[in-house]
């Protein structure tokens, strides 16, 4: 249970983190659409001097540093409050989505008739009792995951913010980009992209996020496993197990994976 709770944590850092990655523009710069103002076939020079304007713009929303300052306040708020969040959920929650990950029939009603008697259970009384630490220990775990994870944003800030400066430069006209450069050389342009990136470390933001949208995120969790399991249900592709390989096939996967073909026979025979 403790590593699901990990895991949610982490597939809910990382929207938030990239969401955070697309700094904005003025009105005027995106109030047609994006295909609209691009050319289709941009000549070397145009392109030259967009990516030129493009790069400046990057560096006022992205300058070195940023995603450590971003990613490192942006973790450590939603280390204090996720654990309390996650702790309020009902356990009849947690067995519709083992429900709907059920495939057999009679493994689906055990799960149904035991997760009904929880009704007003929720995952942190359980927890409780089963581990008194368990708060503690996942803020453990959030502090082993938070560094890391700061250092493997830090190291790709060089990449994304290339990346980034292609974008602009690929998707935005020389006039759209010199309007959004002449916006940042402004008081205003200058204090919005100071504080574009970092504004979800603020803590206002992530006890809004963990009070509000981690709740409802968890709440449409069941539905979003219901829906996963019917279409793989529904699904007219035909199944296709190891059983189902050529013997051909068999030596190709074992070759691939560095399996001695004794073993590997050894293992299926058990």
């Amino acid at each position: 249970m403790n590593k699901h709770i990990l895991a949610f944590s982490v597939i809910v850092a990382a929207p938030v983190a990239l969401a955070a990655q697309t700094p904005g523009v003025t009105p005027n710069a995106v109030s047609a659409p994006i295909s609209a103002a691009v050319p289709e076939t941009p000549t070397q020079t145009d392109y030259a001097a967009r990516h030129a304007v493009a790069q400046r713009i990057i560096e006022h929303v992205m300058p070195p540093g940023m995603m450590q300052k971003m990613m490192g306040g942006m973790m450590k708020n939603m280390m204090s409050g996720f654990a309390d969040q996650i702790g309020t959920m009902p356990m009849a929650d947690i067995g519709k989505m083992a429900e709907n990950i059920s495939t057999k029939p009679s493994e689906t009603a055990k799960i149904k008739t035991q997760f009904a008697k929880m009704d007003k259970a929720t995952l942190g009384q359980v927890m409780d009792i089963v581990d008194p630490y368990w708060k503690q220990r996942q803020a453990e775990m959030f502090q082993a995951v938070q560094q890391p994870m700061v250092d493997l944003m830090s190291k790709m800030e060089p990449d994304m913010r290339a990346i980034m400066i292609d974008l602009y430069a690929e998707h935005f006209t020389l006039p759209v980009l010199n309007d959004v450069e002449h916006f940042f050389e402004t008081p205003s342009g200058s204090t919005y992209a100071a504080n574009v990136m970092t504004m979800v470390t603020d803590p206002a933001y992530m006890q809004k996020m963990t009070k509000v949208v981690i709740p409802k995120m968890m709440g449409a969790m069941p539905d979003i496993i219901k829906s996963v399991a019917e279409a793989e249900k529904n699904s007219k592709l035909p199944k296709r197990d190891l059983e189902h390989l050529t013997p051909d096939q068999k030596a190709r996967l074992e070759k691939l994976l560095g399996i001695e073909p004794a073993r590997a026979h050894h293992r299926q025979s058990h």
